[in-house]
């Protein structure tokens, strides 16, 4: 799935503009007297397999000031091409492709003709409103902003994936307001935590994931610590309804009162774990399983502290089984995750023990403690995790914070992080193909950092995504993007007078890009009013210039004589060209011989046969 080109009447500021996204076509939407004509052409500046990423099918990078535009784009296709919406598209055109397979769709009161200078045949599909049905909801969108956007939409429709600062902001207070419980109880959650501790909590725990469950290398150095604070109000949800939970709510008042007498800040947070992971898998075991078969309780002993009732409660699970009726026969059924947390639990708590004894955990105060990364944490940081993770219920018993995180740190892990997480969380399933939307995703980074931008994140995305196809749509407002790729890439928008957004025709625009002065693309009026090239393009160069000096390479590779051509930067594409024609400049005038040697003696040929007639 790829969409190619969208001719919107209006969105937002837009309004009666063309956006072309495809690097391999050149198309232009003519309004004539009563009718539409769509003109579309091979893009002569269209390199094929430019990107290394098999796996990535086109890129576009959406470049212009603030205020110009851009960003309605990604709102557009991600406001109404998803499969899960009713979508409002009426009047415009979109040319997209599903397999190799081309379609326009256009609507059925408008009057389009075709001008098509391809070798692409392209089936024309009228509609009264575009569903799902016509091929767009082939594919899933993944639309990322780390910018806060007070006029976003957080809904996350089948078929987006919604991962931009403002969705997760809200998304836990939607999911509380969704909540089947008291409207109390549902204020003393939205009051207990704001939505901002929320979204801190889930990125750090994304985060967390991330760092540790990938060879992912960071252009920074790790935190050196990481805050971790238990969650001692997770008790209040069987609060919220003590009718339903009567039992639970009379076991939590008995454990209350045998809590032990400890002896040290150490053993109070030990203790506190206990009881954390306890209400974690009570509420699991009551909210989120539906018709449970089995509800593990256990009788209470005499002279028994809190600590070790727990404890009891866990290792007791061991080989238990419910009676389970099959054909007029009863069966003992056993439960595995049972089993296993009887074991787990145990493990984890033994491990904090040791951490803590080591001084690897560090207690501030009953219910926090810091986790120092030293040398050799970072195995047992993710033997930690790895046994959090695994007793976990749905809910999260520790919140983890970043001790020490800028800005634009804090930035970086957000992009890779999110992503990450939608390969590897459980609910969520992709289609085999990706259109990912990142909007300004270099914002708050160091200009080193934009500077390596493109190619860490083409990569990132690549692998992380590598049993899909992906086409990547970019937004941006500086020139280090621009200098990654070839201008066939790159779609240039500004304003006009009146405010309106204007989309620049590829063709029209003649700057080369590829790997052009980051500097002068500064001085780009485009940019602002008054050698680094991007790192991708670096490597791109270098690439070629190994090919030049291998002495075994006799034949020449059209491709990078294109992108030689396409070199922003006129001393270093002079000498790539002297050096190129040092290697296959008697063989291209060999070459170019042959064919005139070749079309006279077709034109003897032909005057032969005349003369015969």
């Amino acid at each position: 799935m790829q969409i190619h080109y969208i001719w919107i009447k209006e969105f937002n500021a837009i309004k009666e503009s063309g956006v072309n996204l495809s690097s391999k076509f050149l198309i232009h939407l003519e309004k004539k007297d009563g009718f539409f004509l769509l003109i579309i052409r091979h893009n002569p500046d269209y390199i094929s397999n430019f990107f290394q990423e098999e796996n990535v099918t086109d890129v576009c990078a959406i470049i212009g000031k603030n205020g110009t535009g851009k960003s309605s784009v990604l709102k557009y296709i991600k406001d109404n091409m998803p499969d899960g919406l009713s979508t409002r598209i009426e009047n415009d055109i979109i040319l997209y492709s599903v397999d190799e397979k081309y379609y326009i769709s256009y609507p059925e009161l408008v009057k389009l003709e075709l001008e098509n200078n391809t070798d692409v045949g392209f089936k024309m599909q009228k509609y009264t409103k575009i569903r799902s049905s016509s091929g767009l909801g082939h594919a899933d969108y993944i639309y990322y902003n780390y910018l806060l956007d007070y006029n976003e939409d957080y809904t996350n429709w089948h078929g987006l994936q919604n991962i931009s600062t403002t969705s997760l902001l809200l998304k836990e207070r939607k999911r509380i307001l969704e909540e089947m419980q008291s409207v109390e109880f549902k204020k003393g959650l939205l009051i207990r935590t704001s939505d901002l501790q929320h979204l801190h909590m889930m990125e750090v725990y994304q985060a967390v994931i991330f760092i540790n469950n990938t060879g992912e290398e960071l252009p920074f150095s790790k935190p050196k610590s990481l805050h971790l604070m238990l969650d001692s109000k997770e008790d209040d949800y069987f609060f919220g309804d003590t009718e339903k939970y009567q039992d639970v709510v009379d076991l939590i008042k008995y454990l209350e009162s045998i809590i032990p007498q400890y002896s040290s800040p150490e053993e109070t947070f030990i203790g506190n774990l206990w009881y954390s992971v306890f209400i974690n898998f009570l509420i699991t075991e009551r909210k989120y399983s539906v018709s449970n078969p089995y509800q593990h309780v256990i009788t209470r002993e005499e002279n028994e502290n809190r600590d070790r009732f727990i404890e009891r409660f866990f290792t007791s699970m061991n080989g238990v089984t419910f009676p389970h009726t099959s054909n007029g026969e009863i069966y003992d059924v056993g439960i595995p995750k049972l089993d296993n947390l009887s074991i787990l639990v145990p493990a984890f708590i033994a491990l904090a023990s040791r951490l803590i004894q080591s001084n690897t955990i560090r207690i501030k105060n009953e219910g926090e403690a810091f986790f120092h990364f030293n040398t050799g944490s970072e195995n047992e940081f993710k033997e930690f995790q790895n046994l959090y993770v695994k007793i976990k219920g749905i809910t999260s018993f520790i919140q983890f914070r970043w001790h020490s995180l800028s800005s634009g740190e804090q930035s970086y892990l957000s992009l890779m992080s999110r992503f990450y997480s939608l390969v590897h969380e459980e609910s969520v399933r992709l289609q085999n193909r990706l259109i990912i939307l990142i909007d300004e995703g270099d914002a708050g980074y160091h200009p080193e950092w934009q500077r390596l931008f493109f190619k860490n994140t083409i990569r990132f995305l690549s692998s992380l995504f590598h049993n899909h196809s992906i086409q990547l749509i970019f937004t941006s407002n500086t020139p280090f993007l621009t200098s990654d790729l070839p201008k066939s890439n790159i779609l240039f928008v500004q304003k006009s007078e009146d405010g309106t957004p204007y989309f620049l025709d590829k063709q029209n625009h003649n700057s080369n890009t590829f790997a052009a002065n980051i500097h002068t693309l500064f001085s780009d009026s485009f940019y602002m009013d008054g050698m680094l090239i991007g790192e991708y393009a670096k490597d791109k160069i270098n690439e070629i210039i190994k090919y030049l000096n291998d002495q075994t390479v006799k034949v020449s590779n059209d491709s990078y004589k294109k992108i030689i051509d396409s070199i922003g930067e006129p001393v270093l594409r002079k000498k790539l060209q002297d050096m190129w024609f040092e290697k296959f400049g008697l063989q291209e005038k060999l070459e170019v011989l042959r064919k005139q040697v070749a079309e006279v003696e077709q034109k003897i040929k032909d005057n032969n046969d005349k003369s015969s007639l």
